[in-house]
């Protein structure tokens, strides 16, 4: 089952693993619930991951990135349009959160072509080295619950710290995803899902089901073995 039908049975089995809602966290035998007290613990969780005392420098990574993406080579990408952000925000569902500008994708589709080749043009000067706005380099972190409530508690190092970017940022994103679809496919793995065009969380959901009703009914013998890693950041080696 894929399309509408395949992604609503897939939201109705995530929404089954939802923990309550969260009152306050803990951390180091201590329990917090005022907002203060909770973002300083949490910072206090997660300062590890996100302040590494290893410094990286631009220089030292981007030749191994080069090397690992010459083959296939790099595909020329045409000058970005409006109409190919325009194209992007058709293809963003409405319900997709908005950043910390508050631009809202309702919102963006009242926005004129004029508008949109003006960004464009914002977001070429970026691709050619320029610093990107303020505005649109301004994010918010939203923390989702990746462990269960004991009656509203929840353990600090539990809340995944989620960056939400301004739409408008994404939307440039979405649009050069676009472009580059065609030389990601030369290279990904058949079975890489997320990649426009290809198969979704939904497909593979279906997918491993049927496989595994498949085993019932025959009553063969199947082994799954599944990995998630709680803080895959690109600190985690």
């Amino acid at each position: 089952m894929t399309g509408q039908g395949g992604r609503q049975a897939f939201q109705q089995a995530k929404s089954a693993e939802q923990p309550g809602p969260v009152l306050g966290v803990t951390w180091q035998g201590q329990v917090h619930t005022s907002p203060a007290a909770m973002a300083s613990v949490i910072r206090a969780a997660w300062q590890p991951w996100f302040c590494s005392n290893e410094m990286i420098r631009w220089p030292d990574v981007e030749p191994i990135l080069l090397e690992d993406l010459a083959t296939p080579a790099w595909p020329a990408l045409s000058p970005l349009t409006g109409e190919d952000l325009i194209a992007a925000l058709a293809r963003t569902p409405s319900h997709t959160a908005e950043g910390v500008d508050g631009w809202h994708v309702c919102d963006l589709r009242l926005l004129p072509v004029e508008a949109w080749r003006e960004l464009a043009h914002v977001c070429s000067l970026a691709e050619a080295g320029a610093a990107w706005p303020d505005e649109l380099t301004f994010a918010r972190i939203v923390l989702i619950p990746k462990g269960d409530t004991q009656q509203g508690l929840i353990d600090a190092a539990s809340l995944r710290p989620i960056t939400v970017l301004s739409q408008l940022f994404r939307l440039w994103g979405r649009a050069r995803m676009e472009a580059l679809t065609p030389w990601a496919r030369q290279w990904m793995l058949p079975l890489q899902t997320g990649l426009r065009g290809g198969m979704g969380a939904a497909e593979l959901l279906w997918s491993t089901a049927a496989e595994v009703e498949g085993a019932v009914v025959t009553q063969c013998l199947m082994v799954g073995v599944s990995f998630d890693l709680t803080k895959a950041f690109d600190t985690v080696s």
